[in-house]
């Protein structure tokens, strides 16, 4: 089984695909097919970022269960919005 690539290295393949397509000297069926990956790679990114999310959330819950602190809504709307 192949090992999941992390979110890290996902986005570093993204801005590798960018710098391909940047170059100018690619012809447009191999711009369609990197673009067509790079799209598949945001998808990938979007479902790690969202399973993040939702372990957070489920930490964040627990423990405020445990010390009646935020919930992790509370966290996830604090992130958002950047404080």
């Amino acid at each position: 089984m192949d090992n999941p690539q992390t979110l890290e290295q996902m986005l570093e393949q993204i801005d590798e695909l960018v710098k391909k397509m940047e170059s100018g000297k690619l012809p447009l069926s191999e711009h369609l097919s990197l673009f067509e990956q790079g799209v598949g790679l945001i998808k990938d990114c979007e479902k790690a970022l969202k399973d993040a999310e939702g372990k957070v959330k489920i930490l964040t819950d627990s423990q405020s269960l445990a010390n009646g602190t935020k919930t992790g809504d509370d966290v996830v709307s604090d992130f958002n919005a950047g404080i």
